[in-house]
């Protein structure tokens, strides 16, 4: 899986279905070593589970049969959002250990103002109705960027500290708008450079099966 993380409305989506869009044109083009022939990359999105679900198996199953997948939000969500998370750190090492023997990458969105970030929660035109307010919201962008630099551990007392590959800062005007510099194209290479080292880990799992 290429997994997709971050708090609402800062534009994961977006750039999920960007990825999954190139990941399949840039598998049309067949060359000699290329292991990708007659695949297809697909989107998926991960909504709040129903009561009961088993977070640790649900991961494993979600993990290990997720082949070439744009993922919508994973594992992190519970860390960020719950206020006791669904699984233990040594449950969450194990989780990491399946995600990445299939080739995975793991990236966040945080935004890079949050006064602006929040404009854009709280805005007619750009907010949206969320499963969570917007002070949950707020709270769980401020944890996402815990866990990205690495501080996640430290101050909730979890053991380890969970893995990010990459993380993007997102930019909004005063509106709650998306930045103006943050145009078409500068996400369209940032969805390439992630494609690329994406490819590449999923070729080493399948030379390591």
């Amino acid at each position: 899986m290429l997994i997709i993380d971050g708090p609402d409305n800062i534009g994961k989506t977006t750039l999920a279905n960007r990825i999954t869009k190139i990941a399949n044109e840039k598998s049309s083009y067949k060359r000699e070593d290329w292991p990708f022939e007659d695949i297809e990359f697909k989107y998926r999105h991960m909504t709040r589970p129903p009561e009961g679900w088993y977070y640790f198996h649900g991961y494993k199953n979600l993990a290990l049969g997720s082949h070439y997948i744009v993922q919508d939000r994973f594992h992190l969500g519970t860390l960020a959002y719950d206020e006791t998370p669904k699984y233990t750190s040594e449950q969450l090492r194990i989780i990491e250990s399946w995600v990445y023997r299939t080739g995975s990458l793991i990236v966040v969105l945080t935004p890079n103002n949050y006064r602006n970030y929040e404009a854009r929660l709280r805005s007619s035109e750009y907010g949206r109705k969320e499963m969570f307010d917007v002070e949950r919201i707020l709270r769980a962008a401020t944890l996402y960027e815990e866990i990205s630099t690495g501080e996640f551990a430290s101050e909730h007392r979890f053991e380890i500290t969970p893995t990010v590959d990459h993380c993007y800062g997102v930019s909004f005007e005063g509106d709650g708008s998306f930045s103006k510099w943050q145009t078409e194209e500068y996400w369209s290479n940032v969805a390439n450079e992630l494609i690329d080292e994406w490819f590449k880990r999923i070729e080493w799992a399948i030379e390591g099966e």
